[in-house]
Protein backbone atom coordinates (compact mmCIF):
# COMPACT_ATOMS: atom_id res chain seq x y z
CA UNK A 1 0.00 0.00 0.00
CA UNK A 2 1.35 3.41 -0.96
CA UNK A 3 1.84 5.77 1.95
CA UNK A 4 -0.25 8.95 1.86
CA UNK A 5 2.89 11.14 2.03
CA UNK A 6 4.40 9.34 -0.95
CA UNK A 7 1.25 9.88 -2.96
CA UNK A 8 1.04 13.56 -1.97
CA UNK A 9 4.66 14.11 -2.92
CA UNK A 10 4.15 12.45 -6.30
CA UNK A 11 1.12 14.66 -6.99
CA UNK A 12 3.09 17.81 -6.09
CA UNK A 13 5.82 16.81 -8.54
CA UNK A 14 3.26 16.03 -11.23
CA UNK A 15 1.66 19.45 -10.83
CA UNK A 16 5.00 21.30 -10.81
CA UNK A 17 6.64 19.42 -13.65
CA UNK A 18 3.72 18.06 -15.67
CA UNK A 19 4.72 20.21 -18.61
CA UNK A 20 7.83 18.07 -19.13
CA UNK A 21 7.44 14.60 -20.63
CA UNK A 22 9.80 11.75 -21.47
CA UNK A 23 10.15 12.73 -25.14
CA UNK A 24 11.11 16.28 -24.15
CA UNK A 25 13.71 14.95 -21.69
CA UNK A 26 15.22 12.82 -24.45
CA UNK A 27 15.25 15.73 -26.89
CA UNK A 28 16.90 18.03 -24.34
CA UNK A 29 19.56 15.43 -23.48
CA UNK A 30 20.28 14.69 -27.14
CA UNK A 31 20.62 18.44 -27.80
CA UNK A 32 22.98 18.70 -24.83
CA UNK A 33 25.19 15.91 -26.13
CA UNK A 34 25.29 17.37 -29.64
CA UNK A 35 26.17 20.78 -28.17
CA UNK A 36 28.95 19.22 -26.09
CA UNK A 37 30.49 17.66 -29.19
CA UNK A 38 30.03 20.86 -31.19
CA UNK A 39 31.40 23.20 -28.51
CA UNK A 40 34.26 20.90 -27.54
CA UNK A 41 35.26 19.09 -30.69
CA UNK A 42 38.42 17.86 -28.97
CA UNK A 43 36.64 16.32 -25.93
CA UNK A 44 38.14 12.89 -26.71
CA UNK A 45 41.62 14.12 -27.70
CA UNK A 46 44.25 13.60 -25.03
CA UNK A 47 47.98 13.10 -24.78
CA UNK A 48 49.55 9.76 -24.06
CA UNK A 49 49.58 10.75 -20.38
CA UNK A 50 45.85 11.29 -20.05
CA UNK A 51 42.53 10.03 -21.33
CA UNK A 52 38.78 10.52 -21.18
CA UNK A 53 37.00 9.55 -17.98
CA UNK A 54 33.32 9.37 -17.16
CA UNK A 55 33.78 12.00 -14.45
CA UNK A 56 35.34 14.44 -16.88
CA UNK A 57 32.72 13.81 -19.55
CA UNK A 58 29.88 14.14 -17.01
CA UNK A 59 31.33 17.43 -15.79
CA UNK A 60 31.37 18.95 -19.27
CA UNK A 61 28.00 17.46 -20.22
CA UNK A 62 26.35 18.83 -17.07
CA UNK A 63 26.92 22.40 -18.22
CA UNK A 64 25.25 21.67 -21.55
CA UNK A 65 22.32 19.96 -19.83
CA UNK A 66 21.88 22.94 -17.50
CA UNK A 67 21.29 25.17 -20.53
CA UNK A 68 18.31 22.99 -21.48
CA UNK A 69 16.76 23.25 -17.99
CA UNK A 70 17.16 26.93 -17.00
CA UNK A 71 14.57 26.74 -14.19
CA UNK A 72 16.59 24.07 -12.36
CA UNK A 73 20.05 23.71 -10.85
CA UNK A 74 22.52 20.97 -11.68
CA UNK A 75 24.96 19.18 -9.43
CA UNK A 76 27.64 16.64 -10.19
CA UNK A 77 28.62 13.63 -8.07
CA UNK A 78 26.30 14.79 -5.29
CA UNK A 79 26.39 12.53 -2.23
CA UNK A 80 22.98 11.22 -1.20
CA UNK A 81 22.97 9.84 2.36
CA UNK A 82 19.65 8.04 2.02
CA UNK A 83 21.07 5.96 -0.84
CA UNK A 84 24.07 4.63 1.04
CA UNK A 85 26.19 7.60 -0.04
CA UNK A 86 25.87 6.66 -3.70
CA UNK A 87 26.58 9.55 -6.07
CA UNK A 88 24.71 10.08 -9.31
CA UNK A 89 26.82 11.59 -12.07
CA UNK A 90 24.47 14.53 -12.73
CA UNK A 91 21.24 15.66 -11.08
CA UNK A 92 18.83 18.30 -12.32
CA UNK A 93 16.74 19.55 -9.42
CA UNK A 94 15.89 22.47 -7.20
CA UNK A 95 18.17 22.46 -4.19
CA UNK A 96 16.94 22.35 -0.61
CA UNK A 97 14.05 19.89 -0.87
CA UNK A 98 12.93 16.82 -2.78
CA UNK A 99 9.82 18.37 -4.32
CA UNK A 100 11.46 19.14 -7.67
CA UNK A 101 13.91 16.32 -8.23
CA UNK A 102 13.49 16.21 -11.99
CA UNK A 103 16.29 14.17 -13.55
CA UNK A 104 19.17 11.96 -12.54
CA UNK A 105 21.78 11.15 -15.21
CA UNK A 106 24.42 8.44 -15.29
CA UNK A 107 27.17 8.79 -17.89
CA UNK A 108 29.15 5.95 -19.40
CA UNK A 109 32.12 6.08 -21.73
CA UNK A 110 32.03 3.12 -24.12
CA UNK A 111 30.50 0.82 -21.46
CA UNK A 112 27.16 -0.89 -20.94
CA UNK A 113 24.36 1.20 -19.46
CA UNK A 114 22.26 -1.64 -18.01
CA UNK A 115 23.67 -1.38 -14.50
CA UNK A 116 22.99 2.36 -14.53
CA UNK A 117 19.30 1.80 -15.23
CA UNK A 118 19.13 -0.65 -12.32
CA UNK A 119 20.96 1.85 -10.07
CA UNK A 120 18.60 4.68 -11.01
CA UNK A 121 15.55 2.58 -10.17
CA UNK A 122 17.09 1.27 -6.94
CA UNK A 123 18.47 4.50 -5.48
CA UNK A 124 17.07 7.59 -7.18
CA UNK A 125 13.44 6.66 -7.88
CA UNK A 126 12.61 5.67 -4.29
CA UNK A 127 11.72 7.50 -1.12
CA UNK A 128 12.73 10.17 -0.18
CA UNK A 129 14.33 11.30 -3.48
CA UNK A 130 11.71 10.34 -6.08
CA UNK A 131 13.48 11.70 -9.15
CA UNK A 132 10.88 11.94 -11.90
CA UNK A 133 13.15 10.84 -14.76
CA UNK A 134 16.34 8.89 -15.07
CA UNK A 135 18.75 8.73 -17.97
CA UNK A 136 21.74 6.66 -18.85
CA UNK A 137 23.96 8.14 -21.53
CA UNK A 138 26.66 6.19 -23.29
CA UNK A 139 29.22 8.38 -25.06
CA UNK A 140 31.21 6.46 -27.64
CA UNK A 141 32.71 9.23 -29.77
CA UNK A 142 31.55 12.58 -31.18
CA UNK A 143 29.49 10.80 -33.82
CA UNK A 144 28.00 8.09 -31.64
CA UNK A 145 26.02 8.14 -28.41
CA UNK A 146 23.08 6.30 -26.86
CA UNK A 147 20.50 7.81 -24.53
CA UNK A 148 18.08 5.69 -22.53
CA UNK A 149 15.34 7.47 -20.55
CA UNK A 150 13.06 6.02 -17.88
CA UNK A 151 10.19 7.66 -16.05
CA UNK A 152 9.39 7.11 -12.41
CA UNK A 153 5.88 5.88 -11.68
CA UNK A 154 5.69 5.48 -7.87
Amino acid sequence: MIEINVLKRFLIIKILDDRINKAQIEEKLDNSIRNLFQNQEDIFEFTGESGATEWNLAHHLAFEIQKEFPDYQHDIELTKRTSGFKRPDIVIHKRGNHNSNLLVVEVKYRRSIKEDIDKIRKYWFKKPLFYRFGASIKLNNPNSFDTFIIENHP
